[in-house]
């Protein structure tokens, strides 16, 4: 798909009818009040035989929900899929609990991460077996998410014998895809490669994230993110959302004492991937984040393979090739068998 047909799709988009995109705030037992938006197919949609997964967005740094919803949700919507997107805890829409609403600086946990999307699952979608679908940081904590699954004896609860007849675990994901994620082992490799192969982009990555510069200074917004294409409007716009979603961030200390690799063979699989759900990875050809070498350590790890976007940056939901990525998730969504019903 080029530029053209990336163009086309939007305006295909707009002429759609889907459900309204719908926000809210689920509280959660941890006493979380998770920022959700949602979307749902219209009467108009495509008729299935069987209900598809619902699918739950999973953001990265600087990101909330709201990276989902301008093009991914819609689109999606409007091929017949619940869309669900949430804000994770220390973003502008998902107050830390017990912090004040102006707060900065404060470190969360990646288990708190892994806490939270488990327990909007089990709150909000109740016997339903989601499709998560993550970006960058996102990408780890649904790794993580997927190794507690395993490491409980199976992706999900036993079933109760004498209601399904049958002992066995029923698997609580039905699928996970991991777009332009950060590599098991963490960004500590591949920041090694980027000084080593890359130094200039090394220096830019830090001034963006370590510095926080990626809020202020356009140019290193558009260059890390975003591709040349994308309209000087749009990009202020986003950088907003930035600085909004970038005041708290993850504790990196405690993710490196737990980084998923910890959890691979001699191989580089997780040790755990026999247990897991069918999954998807995709990288971006002009990812200026993630280089194809996390991409293929991801792709290793989770012992599938991989596709690599080509004309694409490290934003693939946001941008003028937005189709692009939703494209090949779409495809894979439709060609996959997720062994179960997404309902009971």
């Amino acid at each position: 798909m080029g530029k053209a047909d990336a163009k086309d799709a939007d305006v295909a988009l707009r002429s759609v009818k889907v459900g309204p995109l719908k926000q809210e705030n689920i509280e959660l037992p941890s006493g979380v009040s998770m920022q959700t938006l949602s979307q749902k197919p219209s009467t108009g949609s495509p008729k299935r035989s069987k209900p598809p997964p619902p699918l739950v967005f999973i953001h990265g740094s600087y990101h909330a929900a709201w990276c989902w919803a301008e093009h991914w949700m819609p689109f999606l919507a409007a091929k017949g899929y619940e869309t669900y997107s949430i804000s994770l805890r220390g973003t502008s829409g998902t107050l830390i609990p017990g912090a004040e609403p102006d707060a900065k600086g404060i470190k969360v946990k990646i288990s708190d991460h892994v806490d939270d999307i488990r327990s909007f699952a089990e709150t909000f979608l109740p016997g339903r077996r989601p499709v998560f679908v993550s970006h960058s940081f996102g990408g780890v904590v649904l790794l993580k998410l997927l190794e507690e699954l395993a490491t409980e004896g199976g992706q999900g609860e036993k079933e109760n014998k004498d209601k399904e007849g049958a002992d066995g675990i029923r698997p609580a994901v039905a699928g996970g895809a991991f777009l332009c994620s950060v590599p098991p082992s963490g960004n500590g490799p591949m920041t090694k490669r980027f000084i080593k192969q890359r130094p200039v982009m090394a220096v830019k990555i830090v001034l963006g994230f370590v510095l926080k510069m990626a809020v202020y200074w356009p140019w290193l917004a558009r260059d890390l993110f975003f591709c040349q294409a994308l309209e000087q409007s749009a990009l202020k716009r986003y950088m907003s959302r930035f600085k909004a979603d970038s005041k708290n961030g993850l504790d990196l200390m405690d993710f490196s004492g737990q980084l998923p690799m910890k959890m691979a063979n001699a191989d580089g699989q997780a040790t755990w991937v026999n247990q897991a759900p069918p999954r998807l990875v995709i990288g971006a050809e002009r990812d200026r984040i993630v280089d194809e070498a996390g991409v293929q350590e991801m792709a290793a790890f989770l012992d599938t393979d991989y596709v690599m976007l080509p004309t694409v940056p490290h934003e693939v939901m946001l941008g003028p090739d937005w189709p692009l990525g939703v494209a090949r998730l779409l495809q894979w969504l439709e060609t996959t068998d997720f062994a179960m019903s997404s309902k009971p």
